[in-house]
């Protein structure tokens, strides 16, 4: 078995489809990825979607904050940017039910980043119900800067797998608060880490992801340090890790 890290597609297969599109994660499940990494943000009425930018306007043919827009609103745009838009002339921003539907049709691992909400308990109360209507409480991993959130999250739901992006020589949203919450890994900018940092987290029984390693050489000092998971958006996945990932099926 190789040791080199898995692979997670960054906004799902960005370079093939438009980020955080159902599409993206499509083309992803068909290359064969472990898992993909995506982003959630609320409506002003608290629906759930996939949107990195706290703004409409990078990706889509809507302008102002995803927070201050009904679902109503937002339902009506379409997004009009990305690799290959032409291919898909009426792409909606996906509703986050749809991105499970989707990683379910090739058992990806859905990491999704909480990122930016109009109202966080609300919002994360119904994060933790449509998991558990679509049976991925034990499956989902989430990731986030927003701290207050995953600490909310894990107080209703202690089985939920979380892990904060942090520095991890911050002293205040470190290492050290990675484990205080219950992280089940690491999660960190690439040029932060050390093998010192990957050997100490493994010893602790702690994973380590690593974001964003686009550089063939980066993935392969990633791999020296012992790191499991980098997401990506330009490396794709061995034939070691798409046999693996069928197998665990």
């Amino acid at each position: 078995m190789s040791n080199e890290p898995i692979v997670i597609a960054h906004r799902g297969a960005n370079k093939f489809a438009p980020e955080n599109s159902i599409p993206a994660i499509d083309v992803a499940g068909k290359m064969g990825y472990w898992g993909v990494e995506l982003d959630v943000c609320s409506s002003s009425d608290g629906v759930l979607y996939l949107l990195h930018d706290p703004t409409l306007n990078r990706t889509t043919n809507g302008r102002g904050l995803i927070t201050k827009k009904s679902s109503d609103e937002i339902d009506e745009l379409k997004i009009d940017k990305g690799a290959n838009i032409a291919q898909y002339p009426n792409l909606k921003v996906p509703r986050f039910e749809e991105a499970l539907t989707e990683c379910s049709k090739y058992n990806l691992v859905p990491i999704f980043e909480i990122k930016f909400l109009s109202k966080r308990n609300r919002d994360i109360n119904t994060f933790l119900d449509i998991i558990h209507e679509y049976g991925y409480e034990k499956k989902v991993i989430v990731h986030s800067f927003n701290y207050p959130a995953l600490e909310y999250l894990k107080s209703k739901d202690n089985e939920i797998r979380i892990m904060p992006i942090i520095n991890p020589n911050s002293r205040l949203h470190g290492y050290m608060y990675a484990k205080s919450i219950g992280a089940v890994a690491l999660d960190s900018r690439y040029d932060l880490l050390t093998k010192k940092i990957v050997q100490l987290a493994h010893k602790d029984g702690l994973k380590v992801f690593c974001w964003t390693i686009d550089r063939r050489q980066d993935f392969k000092r990633a791999a020296k340090m012992g790191v499991d998971y980098i997401y990506s958006d330009t490396i794709y996945p061995s034939k070691q890790e798409v046999k693996l990932r069928k197998n665990s099926v």
